[in-house]
């Protein structure tokens, strides 16, 4: 999330100026730091500001991930290629729909729906293994194209 190791995102590429500033009064001036010890501990969910906070930026950055970001032009998760592949649809993202220890962990609670609509299938699943084309709904989609807007709007400033 915070760390530019590999595919991991820079703050600055993740929030908005606002956001930062908002996340600096709800953690102090050390906030990344504070904020990697919170998620790698879970303890983030026992502030009710942060948790309020933090659903915005991640559920962008879980969008971008899944309908973004690809290697070797499929999905970069494996559940998604697998569901894609068959022709399912990127349904939904759900705030907080695993608050067990290993989906705060896997995904700090966030889970997506796939869909399958039968009549559809065997076109959806060409579509992606021929175009790439990963098919999505309104929401996923809105999520994935703010975060990209964000992205290129804060590293068009630098």
């Amino acid at each position: 999330l915070l760390k530019n190791n590999n595919n991991c995102l820079d703050e600055d590429e993740v929030l908005s100026p606002d956001e930062g500033t908002a996340i600096q009064k709800i953690l102090g001036e050390k906030w990344p730091t504070e904020l990697q010890r919170l998620l790698k501990s879970n303890a983030w969910l026992d502030n009710p500001d942060l948790v309020a906070f933090l659903k915005e930026p991640l559920m962008r950055m879980c969008a971008r991930y899944l309908y973004l970001e690809k290697h070797r032009s499929a999905a970069l998760n494996g559940v998604a290629n697998f569901h894609l592949k068959n022709g399912a649809v990127m349904w939904r993202i759900n705030w907080h729909a695993d608050l067990s220890p290993r989906g705060l962990g896997n995904s700090c609670g966030i889970m997506v729906n796939y869909r399958y609509y039968l009549e559809d299938t065997e076109a959806n699943s060409r579509s992606y293994l021929e175009h790439h084309k990963i098919n999505a709904s309104e929401q996923v989609i809105q999520l994935a194209a703010s975060a990209e807007r964000l992205s290129v709007q804060l590293t068009s400033k630098m």
